[in-house]
């Protein structure tokens, strides 16, 4: 069927059951599961924390589908998802155009910028997205389960095989953001000042004040969220303490215990001791992944721990394809700070 034929609208909740009919076709069953839940859909469409853009075939069929998601109805940035496009639709610019529209829409509503995580057992997302305006900002390794399967741009099925897959931190810029003070750790100051200019974000990195730890509460407040669909947990310093470290310790015994295969760790960055006390959190088997910018915490530091957990193997960079040399430069950078690869003791344990 030739693009012109095909409609580019909003999503609405009469779509939900085609929408999963396409996310079927292109995912399989590997997808989160709420996909294929159309009272899922519809709520998310109803309290407007999705925003989608479809591709509609005269018959009423979705083709292709572009999500905005935010955290919070009232976010500041939202989450670019669910992009897809049914395989015998590809190659004929649908899936930028549903970008230019969910994207203008998106800045429409004041959204300062999108986030996203892009594949990387092939490049074709990156492009459509750094397109758009979208610029790297981190690797994130074994990100991505080693059951998610989709259909591949030459029609057959793209597996991860036996291991989880790296994906790639983006962000895109909508609307002027903050100027902001960040406390970037010493050891990756010079990076995450690249990862900063890249992105065109207004930030000045400083140096914590001497003592600046001695004005901590005793106890930090961190959360940790499991996504056991993902084989993922999420480790957030909300506020730092004086026992950061030992509580970190024991969310990550908590998340190995509850079987996940890789877990991520966010630090503010507007706060010093993120600074000062990252280099202690790494000794426990964490590394760098990237910068988080404008959540609704401000500026994240990411780290990721994949350790002694099952499923982490040591990253294959033959099987890691990067769209740019901003791209490339990023992912060696994360390689050779990933124990896996280098051999630094895990801590979990």
């Amino acid at each position: 069927m030739r693009p012109d034929m095909v409609a580019i609208r909003p999503m609405v909740a009469d779509d939900a059951p085609a929408f999963a009919r396409c996310m079927q076709r292109v995912y399989g069953d590997t997808y989160k599961p709420f996909v294929y839940e159309p009272d899922a859909v519809r709520k998310l469409l109803a309290d407007g924390r999705l925003r989608s853009v479809v591709a509609v075939t005269p018959d009423g069929e979705i083709v292709a589908h572009q999500g905005v998601m935010r955290e919070y109805p009232e976010s500041r940035i939202a989450e670019v998802t669910m992009g897809i496009v049914d395989p015998a639709h590809r190659g004929g610019g649908l899936f930028k155009r549903l970008k230019e529209v969910a994207f203008a829409q998106a800045k429409r509503e004041g959204l300062l910028g999108l986030y996203g995580e892009a594949v990387t057992i092939h490049d074709h997302s990156q492009k459509a997205n750094i397109a758009m305006g979208a610029r790297e900002t981190g690797v994130m390794l074994g990100y991505i389960p080693a059951k998610r399967t989709f259909t591949n741009f030459d029609g057959n099925g793209d597996g991860a095989g036996a291991r989880r897959q790296a994906a790639v931190l983006f962000y895109i810029r909508l609307n002027p953001e903050p100027s902001r003070t960040v406390y970037a750790p010493l050891a990756h100051w010079g990076m995450v000042e690249r990862i900063y200019r890249h992105a065109g974000l207004d930030r000045r990195i400083a140096m914590a004040r001497i003592g600046a730890l001695a004005g901590l509460p005793g106890h930090a407040d961190i959360r940790l969220k499991v996504l056991p669909d993902f084989g993922a947990a999420m480790i957030r310093v909300a506020t730092s303490g004086l026992d950061l470290v030992e509580v970190v310790r024991t969310r990550l015994r908590e998340a190995v215990l509850r079987r996940a295969e890789v877990v991520f760790l966010d630090l503010p960055l507007a706060d010093p001791a993120t600074q000062m006390m990252a280099g202690r959190l790494e000794a426990l088997g964490f590394s760098f992944a990237g910068v988080f910018p404008e959540s609704d915490a401000g500026d994240l530091l990411r780290l990721q721990y994949r350790g002694d957990l099952p499923g982490s193997t040591p990253p294959e960079p033959d099987r890691i394809r990067m769209a740019t040399d901003f791209g490339r430069t990023l992912l060696a950078y994360t390689l050779d700070e990933d124990p896996l690869r280098t051999g630094l003791p895990d801590a979990a344990a």
